[in-house]
């Protein structure tokens, strides 16, 4: 389950405080009871994390998901640094919509188990996605996720 602890959501050794000028969209059912979506006041974009089974690593995830879904334009998976942790990324498009993920296995949680997911999705080609990763609310929120 996820907490609130000073001011930050929190699952295990993760937290992150919650993305400023988003609303918070409570009649979805796209991620499950460890995660949340957030919508831009224009609809134009949403911001999710969600806490997912550990059980395979994030770049299986991602080669799995790509796979099932058959992105026909999904960029190539890498793995970068950040959070003092291994996360694979990459850029995919479904129709109109287009996407960016990354995905780390949290190392310490309650469970043991948890994989976090955090996309961007950019609705119907109303903004570019890397326009998107570039405002300040969704740079703060992924600059704002700590690891202890």
């Amino acid at each position: 389950m996820l907490r609130i602890k000073n001011n930050r959501i929190c699952k295990g050794n993760v937290s992150f405080e919650l993305p400023e000028g988003l609303v918070i969209d409570v009649t979805t059912d796209a991620v499950s009871q460890d995660g949340m979506v957030f919508v831009s006041p224009e609809e134009n974009y949403t911001l999710v994390f969600d806490f997912e089974d550990g059980s395979i690593t994030p770049y299986q995830s991602l080669i799995s998901a790509k796979q099932e879904m058959g992105y026909p334009e999904c960029g190539e998976i890498i793995s970068i640094q950040r959070y003092g942790l291994d996360v694979c990324c990459c850029y995919y498009r479904s129709g109109n919509n287009e996407f960016y993920e990354e995905q780390f296995k949290t190392p310490i949680t309650e469970d043991n188990n948890s994989r976090l997911t955090i996309y961007v999705e950019s609705k119907n080609k109303m903004k570019d996605i890397d326009e998107i990763l570039n405002l300040h609310e969704v740079k703060a929120f992924f600059d704002g996720i700590t690891v202890e």
